[in-house]
């Protein structure tokens, strides 16, 4: 049994790394470290003022990014991958690009608006919000142009773009900050978004879709997707807020500066262990896409990936709660002083190993085959519910009872999430079968 296991473990890791997944996997991974630097690095090089009015512009940033082309990249993610010829892919491809760039020339315009007017009052912070404002428009060209290549599954090309785009950042930032303070950030942000665009642009020439004649898309298949994309923002949006919700609670309800910190450091590397699940994610999203309509090969294979997440997942978890005190210490041991720091750290370790094996992988598998509005459902009842049992747990518990309240909520979306596509895939069955004895 365990022979017969290791042997389809293999299989599965040799057809893996055949179809780019290990090029993901060392990309992200590189991507996570060069990204270190400039927030490692920005407040040496910046004035104090200078990187506070960094920080809070891309605060406000953040918001917009939100609403980045209301969208629409995750339908080019998820249309591009059921295409059925080179030809459609290339269609929705174009299509959700057009729509994304005119989305945000909308909403950089209003912004620009925004900020001009209020510069008035407070100029240096909202000039620097003007003088960013494009950033969702260059975000989201490129951002469409890697989930075109997730979707295409030429994750090889979007595993070393990524690199590429974060190398730009990370180097050109710091570089143009050391001769032009903060206006170094803004064009150092400019350029690496252009120079990566520019090579994503060189790079695609030569993929079939791309060299494929364009479509026709109807008004019906224009507005699907439209709709699918909006869902998507909205579930992306709640999922944000959630992620946020149990800090904001913290600084609300304890309001002492050594238990923020403490709960804030403490959430910092077990968040990261998410990255596992992501990368996987990336891989395997196209072909689950592919198969929206096979609830037998949907719920087969998505059991293969949650007990293959949890396997690799539990090996971190377990390591990771046993030297929990031995992480902190090494990481920063001045937090090993204040009290609660280590259980809190081992809470959210399980909480975050959650995620990873249910959550995550669920999420973006009712995504892939089309189910969104229950993504958007779940996420948003999952907010409010967050709310209420993270106040009640933070009340009682302290910041023990912050991890608490999203462990549950993690808990709870994830089974709601696996229930349903349970039910789901069983209904596709019952219609394929009905369709078939029909026929």
């Amino acid at each position: 049994m365990i022979i017969q296991q290791l042997k389809t473990l293999r299989s599965l890791t040799g057809k893996a790394a055949k179809n780019g997944f290990f090029h993901i996997l060392i990309g992200n991974s590189l991507v996570k470290a060069l990204a270190m630097f400039p927030g490692l690095l920005l407040p040496i090089i910046l004035s104090v003022t200078s990187y506070a009015q960094i920080s809070f512009a891309d605060t406000i940033i953040t918001y917009l990014l939100l609403f980045s082309g209301l969208g629409i990249s995750g339908g080019v993610l998820r249309y591009c991958a059921i295409a059925e010829n080179d030809s459609e892919t290339k269609t929705y491809f174009e299509f959700g690009l057009r729509f994304g760039v005119g989305v945000n020339l909308v909403l950089a315009t209003g912004a620009l608006a925004v900020f001009c007017y209020t510069s008035l009052v407070s100029r240096p912070y909202n000039s620097i919000c003007a003088a960013l404002v494009l950033t969702p428009l260059f975000a989201f060209t490129l951002e469409a142009i890697q989930y075109f290549l997730r979707a295409t599954k030429e994750n090889r090309i979007y595993a070393r773009l990524s690199v590429v785009f974060a190398a730009c950042m990370s180097a050109l930032q710091l570089i143009l900050a050391f001769f032009f303070n903060i206006n170094g950030v803004v064009a150092g942000r400019y350029l690496s978004y252009g120079v990566t665009i520019l090579c994503a642009a060189l790079l695609i020439r030569r993929l079939g879709p791309t060299r494929s004649k364009s479509q026709r898309l109807m008004t019906r298949q224009k507005l699907d997707i439209i709709k699918y994309s909006f869902f998507s923002m909205l579930a992306n949006c709640f999922s944000q807020i959630i992620a946020n919700n149990e800090q904001f609670i913290v600084n609300k309800v304890i309001g002492s500066d050594k238990a923020i910190a403490a709960y804030k450091f403490a959430a910092t590397l077990p968040a990261a262990l998410q990255f596992i699940a992501v990368s996987v994610i990336v891989f395997v999203f196209p072909y689950f896409a592919k198969h929206y309509r096979d609830g037998d090969w949907i719920l087969r294979n998505t059991f293969k990936l949650i007990a293959a997440m949890t396997a690799v997942t539990a090996v971190f978890t377990v390591f990771a709660v046993i030297f929990t005190p031995q992480i902190i210490f090494v990481y920063s041991k001045k937090y090993l002083e204040i009290p609660g720091t280590v259980h809190v750290m081992r809470l959210l370790w399980v909480t975050f190993g959650v995620a990873s094996c249910l959550r995550i992988p669920l999420g973006n598998i009712l995504a892939a085959i089309g189910e969104i509005r229950f993504n958007t459902l779940n996420n948003a009842v999952s907010m409010v519910v967050h709310v209420i049992i993270g106040y009640l747990m933070v009340k009682h518990f302290g910041i023990n009872g912050a991890a608490y309240g999203l462990m549950i909520i993690y808990t709870l979306s994830s089974v709601a999430a696996l229930i349903f596509l349970v039910y789901y895939c069983k209904n596709l069955e019952k219609k394929r079968l009905s369709g078939a004895e029909g026929g």
